[in-house]
This record gives C-alpha cells, sequence and structure tokens, in this order.
C-alpha cells in the first residue's frame, strides 16, 4: 500500500511538474468600504498568461500525446474561459461574495481579466477590523507565489498583513505574481483575440 502511494504521489509530482498553468504578472486589489458597511472588492490580473513547463517546444516533435507549449496554451486558455470567466474561480475564495461582472480586456499590449464582487460585510471580505484598535487587517497572500508590492496601507515587510486605520475608505495593494517558468510563459493575448 506504501509503495503504491508513493508512486502515485510520484506521478502526480511529474504531471504537475510537466504541464502548464495559468499565471499572471500581477494582480491589483481595491477594497471600498461603504457606508452602509458593505464592501466592493476589484481584483485586476495584469498579464494573463500561459506557463509552460514541459520538455518540447512548439516546433520539435514530440510524443503522441505529449503536452506541448501550444496544446499547454489552448488548455490554459479553455480553462481561463471555462473555469474563471464562465465558471466559479476566482470567487469561490470568497464565499459569500456576490459577484456583479467579470470580463477581459485589452491593456499595453496584454490580455488582463477584472472580477468586480459585492459583499455584506468586511469579514465577509476577508477582512478583519479591530475598532478598539482603529485598525484594518487583511492576510494579502493567497499563495506563495505571491509578494506585496504596492498598497496604501502599512507594511512592515515582516507580517503577512497589511493594515489600514479604520477611518480609510479605499484599501489597495498589489502582488507580484513569481512563476518558476518564466521563460515559457506566453501572453493568452492573441489567443483572445483570435476566439
Amino acid at each position: 500500500m506504501k509503495k503504491s502511494l508513493s508512486f502515485v504521489t510520484l506521478i502526480a509530482a511529474v504531471a504537475i511538474l510537466f504541464t502548464g498553468c495559468l499565471t499572471c504578472e500581477k494582480k491589483e486589489f481595491t477594497y471600498q468600504l461603504n457606508k452602509d458597511g458593505s464592501v466592493n472588492l476589484t481584483i485586476k490580473y495584469y498579464n494573463l498568461m500561459s506557463s509552460f513547463s514541459g520538455g518540447s517546444d512548439e516546433g520539435e516533435e514530440s510524443e503522441e500525446g505529449a503536452e506541448t507549449a501550444e496544446s499547454t496554451l489552448e488548455s490554459d486558455f479553455e480553462d481561463l474561459m471555462s473555469n474563471y470567466v464562465n465558471g466559479s474561480s476566482p470567487e469561490s475564495e470568497y464565499t459569500n461574495a456576490v459577484v456583479e461582472t467579470k470580463r477581459l480586456f485589452e491593456e499595453n499590449g496584454t490580455l488582463c481579466g477584472e472580477i468586480k464582487m459585492k459583499f455584506a460585510s468586511a469579514s465577509d471580505a476577508k477582512l478583519f477590523v479591530d475598532a478598539k484598535r482603529k485598525l484594518i487587517l487583511k492576510d494579502f497572500c493567497s499563495s506563495y507565489s505571491e509578494t506585496l508590492s504596492i498598497t496604501n496601507g502599512s507594511y512592515d515587510g515582516s507580517s503577512p498583513f497589511v493594515i489600514w486605520d479604520t477611518k480609510a475608505k479605499t484599501l489597495t495593494y498589489t502582488t507580484s505574481v513569481s512563476s518558476a517558468y518564466t521563460e515559457g510563459n506566453t501572453s493568452l493575448l492573441s489567443r483572445w483575440k483570435n476566439r
């Protein structure tokens, strides 16, 4: 049993290593705190890309059924359209969100995405409000591949939190997304234009 579990784990790791995934250059989060206690959140994804980490290039012949950069790009584009634009990602991370709009658009020669959501309260938007200390806290990292690059709040560089004064009505931060396969990243813009 232990050997078969190890083999399955190894196969899964290899499959992940030699396939693609959706990525982007950076994400911008803007929370608008409303007088009624509700919160509007806009997430903007800059430069949506397919990240290919396989063993063969587009011009090389590959084994039948093997992933290529071109097939990965097509697969990632279909994933973007079915799971993100027409599906429930990324709002599935925000269980109490009401999605207002989702869109893809071109900006500065790259494909960008945007989702606008509304929440009944700050806690629904994953914001922690400490009225006693007059602070609003947000854990900015949703994954280990993101690092905080810009915020209108305070960040000490050591904790995973951005802090704002409770008087703030617009909370913003931007994370840079790192990808281990930077060389293999291909913009999804041309594929989106040819849909």
